[in-house]
């Protein structure tokens, strides 16, 4: 409901969708939230309905129910968001009211009248209250999430600005018209990757259609900073440093998944096998990193620049016409369109200070609150750089992990290719051969009369490159798989992996303590389970009938636990039977399949083709989770159809499996039914995809799951994990005061 960042996923985009995006299927949106989240909608007579998660004790699923009581579930939200925090950023607050106050007074000076404000994305009202306090003739606060500005309103009456300020429950864009044309816009559109709460598009759209333009304030050749003036913040810059980190590699790495764990193929197809996706950009307090281990292998550069005083948001023109900006623009820019899409591109060397692996980037940003004329030295700006601010939690660093880890020496050169669209950035990084870099810069031209992009004290290696097309192809020479289609392009995923699984939960699969744990605990149950599937075994051979498997569920979410534990087991099982007698119509040996739930469809694919992927078919089936269909699906298993009858395409679509589940309806009529044998095992992650930031919930989950299972299990069932305990411990933590409770305390 409230769109902000999820530290969990890495996911940092607040503002989705347009002011034309269709409408989201309930189904779909459950399916795709956390349980800690709120979805709002509409029911069938377009009343306004809450719908909330919580676990449903018959099976342990999560359910969503739906509420009227709209109020305490978005005042739940708006706790849940970083508005303390923000309120307490005494930074923060005093550069934005320094910046608005500077910008009115110098408005009043100039046109001799007071200014109309328009704040967008007002939040609680902070700066709407600034611009009244030294001021504004009138503010237009916008606030497009409903419960903030109930909260908004309520702010401005309590300090006595009800007829200064008016409030507007609606997102900027979708307003057709205001009162008036406005003569300042100010805003606090950013996020800790500064450009995902979508301020350029918001800013060039208010630009456009709201600021008041006629001679005396039209930015023109004579007066370019006209518009400059009058819009807070002004510009940003996005500063990037090497970095070396085990931990941030784990993030996103898929090919160690299997460290401590049994060896197996973690690739659907060859074709995931070139997977470069997966590249979120990830929050992280450094300093805490830092003590995990984490280093820096460089010195921070400038690596892009956007302007929030632009129409178009076209900043290769922007920066070649504006003094302020060009003056520390990194060293090549460049622009061009995908779709719909702007894209902006620079290029920016960066030096290599010390030995090491480079595994990802640092970024943070600094943010200038007005223009160079209202503010000659630059002083009034935010930074994210670590430590130079007090320490907040409403805006952090980033890292960006790098798909392939880089080992670099002192004194080599890296070029950071970065590009962005309206919400977001992405980059690309190569190591420079020097020779092809002397190439590069003996054959600039059109920029290299561009001043220096940066004081020489924190320079990079001051290279300029042009991006004319033999230059282009030159670093397609270096590293093909960046540039097969477009070096600005964003890369998605194509292995799977990155899909499914959030950048926390990528890298507790890849924590060898906890793989080797569990790696060690199916060696001891091999015998377990191979003595049980061998008595069951000689029970029907001496009764004369068709013996059925060892059945082992496992109940978690994009569990890998099934096919790990079913290689051992067929390892085993090879060794103490003859190859030609396992899965012979004559049953001539015991046999063991393992049944693991997958309940979104995606997932369920996935797997399906990774068991594929690893000959496990007639071992490992994929079952959705409901319930009514289990029985159905062991009878199949237990009279020999796994139901794993996968097409041949390697590409992951609907058409690959003929179900979510990878489960096919045959018709056994032709067949003598086989009793189900009771499970004499289970197995379970203690993860689901919508309770990652719920760990209680996910460990309550599976104790109702637990019981839901009874029926269907043997008396003696051993149960992985077998019991939770919840700990509680006292602590000192200074800052957590500064993020969470009453803001004016």
């Amino acid at each position: 409901m409230y769109q902000g960042g999820s530290k969990d996923t890495g996911a940092i985009v607040g503002r989705v969708g347009g002011g034309n995006a269709g409408s989201l299927e309930l189904n779909d949106a459950q399916d795709m939230v956390g349980a800690e989240e709120s979805l709002v909608g509409f029911d069938e007579n377009g009343n306004e309905v809450v719908i909330s998660a919580f676990l449903n004790p018959g099976d342990g699923e999560v359910t969503w129910m739906p509420s009227y009581n709209l109020e305490e579930s978005k005042n739940k939200t708006v706790a849940m968001s970083q508005m303390t925090s923000m309120l307490r950023d005494e930074d923060r607050n005093n550069l934005f009211e320094q910046a608005i106050m500077t910008a009115i007074s110098a408005f009043i000076e100039k046109h001799q009248r007071r200014p109309v404000v328009l704040d967008i994305g007002c939040g609680t009202g902070l700066l709407s209250l600034f611009a009244a306090k030294h001021g504004a003739e009138y503010v237009f606060a916008v606030e497009m999430f409903d419960a903030m500005a109930n909260i908004a309103q309520s702010v401005i009456q309590a300090n006595g600005y009800s007829d200064k300020i008016i409030v507007i429950n609606a997102k900027s864009t979708d307003i057709d018209q205001l009162p008036c044309e406005v003569d300042l816009i100010i805003s606090e559109l950013l996020d800790s990757a500064l450009l995902g709460e979508s301020c350029l598009p918001s800013h060039a759209d208010a630009i456009r259609r709201f600021l008041k333009k006629d001679d005396t304030l039209t930015n023109t050749v004579n007066n370019p900073y006209a518009i400059a003036d009058r819009i807070i913040p002004n510009r940003g810059e996005v500063f990037a440093t090497l970095i070396e980190s085990i931990e941030v590699q784990s993030m996103v790495r898929v090919d160690s998944v299997t460290n401590g764990r049994e060896p197996f193929n973690v690739y659907r197809n060859d074709y995931a096998r070139n997977c470069h996706g997966g590249w979120p950009m990830i929050p992280v307090h450094w300093e805490a990193l830092e003590h995990r281990g984490a280093k820096k292998l460089s010195d921070s550069v400038p690596c892009l620049q956007v302007s929030f005083a632009d129409t178009h948001h076209n900043i290769y023109f922007n920066m070649m016409t504006n003094p302020e900006m060009r003056a520390t623009v990194p060293q090549t820019t460049n622009q061009l369109t995908v779709g719909n899409h702007p894209i902006k591109s620079f290029d920016t060397e960066i030096l290599v200070k010390n030995d090491g692996v480079v595994h990802g980037l640092l970024f943070w940003w600094k943010t200038y609150l007005l223009s160079q004329s209202l503010n000659p030295m630059s002083t009034l700006f935010y930074s994210t750089e670590p430590g130079k601010q007090n320490w907040q939690d409403h805006w952090q660093q980033i890292v960006f992990p790098l798909p392939e880890a880089i080992p670099v020496r002192a004194g080599e050169i890296l070029q950071l290719h970065v590009s962005h669209d309206d919400l977001s950035f992405w980059v690309n990084v190569v190591k420079v051969d020097p020779t092809i870099l002397h190439h590069s810069i003996s054959s600039s031209s059109s920029l290299s009369s561009i001043p220096s992009p940066v004081p020489s004290s924190t320079r990079t290696v001051g290279l300029k490159r042009n991006r004319e097309e033999h230059n282009v192809r030159i670093l397609q020479n270096m590293i093909p798989r960046y540039y097969e289609e477009s070096i600005d392009q964003k890369h998605s995923c194509i292995c799977g992996w990155h899909l499914l699984h959030g950048c926390y939960q990528l890298l507790s699969l890849n924590y060898y303590p906890f793989n080797k744990t569990w790696d060690n605990l199916f060696d001891s149950l091999l015998d377990q389970v191979l003595q049980s599937a061998s008595i069951q075994w000689q029970q029907a051979a001496s009764n004369g009938v068709k013996p059925a498997p060892t059945l082992i569920l496992d109940t978690s979410d994009g569990s890998i636990f099934s096919i790990t534990f079913a290689l051992k087991l067929k390892k085993k099982m090879q060794a103490l039977f003859p190859p030609q007698s396992l899965g012979s119509d004559d049953h001539s040996s015991p046999s063991v399949h393992f049944i693991t739930k997958e309940r979104k469809q995606f997932s369920g694919i996935f797997f399906s083709q990774l068991i594929s992927a690893n000959d496990l078919e007639d071992m490992v089936t994929v079952w959705d989770g409901n319930l009514d269909d289990l029985p159905g699906l062991l009878q199949m298993i237990v009279d020999g159809d796994t139901g794993n009858h996968e097409n041949d395409d390697d590409e992951m679509n609907d058409d690959s499996v003929n179900s979510p589940t990878g489960i096919h309806d045959i018709n056994h009529s032709d067949k003598v039914a086989v009793e189900i044998p009771p499970i004499p095992l289970v197995l379970h992650n203690c993860f689901s995809y919508q309770l990652q930031s719920l760990p209680v919930w996910e460990a309550i989950s599976f104790y109702y799951q637990r019981i839901a299972l009874q029926t269907f299990l043997s008396p003696t069932a051993t149960i992985l994990p077998g019991k939770a305990v919840v700990m509680a411990l006292p602590l000192e933590l200074l800052d957590l005061k500064k993020c969470h409770g009453l803001a004016h305390r």
